[in-house]
């Protein structure tokens, strides 16, 4: 197979005006939209208006349902992939509350996964979940040939969608984002998701990259983890991703949950949801009605768990939690080490105001930790580290 065979002809959105002041491609004429411009972000846009990506016509829901969630691998005891961990951790995620499965992300440790790894874990996760949920697969590194060779082959291997992260390290300027994301687009027929990280990645994908790529036909959305409310905003405004058949907007920061749906995002791509996936597809439901004060109640309750599973360098803290629930989860592979007794301690108390844990499964808990500072004492001693 030659280095451009998994390239297909890239389609643009036709933002021309024809003859009877429509917009759109060919003879699918759409209402024309008043050109919007926001001096403050430099850019002046007429909305994407896309009516043939792959979703369901006259539906609201967005097309990665409302949760995602953002799934930890899970390894056995020597560190090798747990495959039938994994398909019983998707099917409790799936019969709480996740609509879409993302795989081979951050949270599920990609760097540290093989290509063999990456194809057993979503056939796997596919074979057991079958059409009950969404799983999309994570195919993006900081080359633009590898991401859409891995992005050619997501089909084959089980995925609906991928998700492409912004390139780490040569962190590229607008017009290099543009093109790469482009091309890697251009290499399935498959919704793509764009993931925008910039603490991960060095750079954020820039608002005028991120408007002209919503023209393009398989470019959906993006997983916004920049935390920056006023650009995600601006955003939603420019591609109408606040209304259904728009740009999609994914919350990516689980502390930012409820402020973004607020604003108008479809959805979640969460790591919370591994632990609280019921209440925050409740808190999705409240912000569709209007009920403000449920999804507040809903959100303020969840956030001590947002905030311990990042306590220490994740999915560490996330599967210490998965760990106290007996959910399938393994150590974390190297450079990352396994949560500290203090970071499986905040967890876990986070998980009991959550009412993820009853009040009286602190002996659990204790156990755990016990467990916990027995394998750090073990460690210790391997390594021939000094007494802290």
């Amino acid at each position: 197979m030659g280095e451009d065979s998994h390239r297909r002809p890239v389609r643009l959105v036709d933002s021309r005006r024809y003859p009877d002041g429509s917009f759109g491609r060919g003879g699918d004429a759409l209402v024309a939209p008043a050109t919007i411009s926001l001096p403050w972000t430099g850019v002046g846009i007429v909305p994407a208006r896309q009516a043939d990506i792959d979703k369901r016509e006259g539906s609201t829901m967005p097309l990665f349902g409302r949760v995602a969630t953002a799934m930890a691998t899970p390894f056995l005891a020597d560190e090798s992939l747990d495959v039938a961990g994994a398909a019983r951790l998707a099917r409790h995620l799936v019969d709480h509350g996740t609509d879409t499965l993302v795989l081979n992300g951050t949270t599920g440790e990609s760097p540290s996964l093989t290509t063999d790894e990456v194809a057993r874990l979503v056939a796997a996760v596919r074979d057991e979940v079958g059409d009950t949920a969404r799983v999309m697969v994570g195919t993006g590194t900081n080359s633009t040939r590898s991401s859409a060779a891995r992005t050619a082959e997501a089909g084959d291997l089980g995925a609906d969608s991928v998700l492409v992260v912004m390139p780490y390290y040569n962190r590229p300027d607008p017009a290099g984002q543009i093109r790469h994301f482009t091309e890697v687009a251009a290499a399935t027929d498959l919704p793509v998701l764009l993931y925008d990280v910039p603490h991960r990645t060095g750079r954020e994908i820039d608002l005028q990259a991120l408007v002209e790529l919503s023209r393009v036909d398989n470019i959906v959305g993006v997983k916004d983890a920049a935390s920056n409310l006023g650009k995600t905003a601006d955003l939603l405004h420019l591609t109408d991703g606040a209304v259904p058949g728009g740009f999609e907007v994914y919350c990516g920061a689980d502390e930012l949950n409820l402020p973004m749906l607020a604003v108008g995002a479809s959805g979640l791509v969460s790591v919370s949801a591994h632990l609280v996936g019921a209440q925050l597809a409740q808190m999705c439901d409240a912000v569709e009605a209007g009920d403000l004060a449920t999804a507040r109640e809903i959100h303020l309750r969840c956030m001590a768990i947002h905030r311990a599973l990042f306590r220490e360098a994740s999915p560490g803290p996330l599967k210490a939690g998965l760990a106290l629930l007996d959910l399938p989860a393994g150590p974390v592979r190297g450079p990352l080490t396994s949560a500290s007794p203090q970071a499986t301690m905040a967890v876990a108390l986070a998980m009991v105001h959550a009412g993820v844990l009853a009040d009286d499964a602190f002996d659990a808990v204790t156990a755990h930790l016990r467990d916990v500072r027995n394998d750090l004492e073990a460690d210790r001693d391997d390594l021939q580290l000094p007494e802290t």
